[in-house]
């Protein structure tokens, strides 16, 4: 994770630099704080803020459990011909 995040670093800087270059350092800021709102895009687009409970979320956003067959009855430990040594 670390080299994901501090790799992109001379990246961004060097993407930066050009920007600041080529546009000036204004909208070079405005350009970087707009980018750095994007990833928080997806959570205030989704449903969840449409939710008021802990409960009313689980039940709009996770499966419904499947019915549990009962077990089919079978032999007791101490079956009929079997005996405790």
């Amino acid at each position: 994770m670390r080299f994901m995040v501090w790799g992109t670093l001379p990246l961004v800087s060097a993407i930066g630099v050009a920007l600041g270059q080529a546009v000036g350092l204004r909208p070079t800021l405005w350009i970087a704080a707009v980018a750095g709102l994007l990833p928080v895009a997806p959570a205030l687009a989704s449903r969840i803020w449409s939710v008021r409970s802990g409960e009313e979320a689980v039940a709009r956003f996770l499966p419904a459990p499947e019915p549990v067959q009962p077990e089919a009855p079978g032999p007791t430990p101490l079956a009929a011909g079997s005996h405790v040594s």
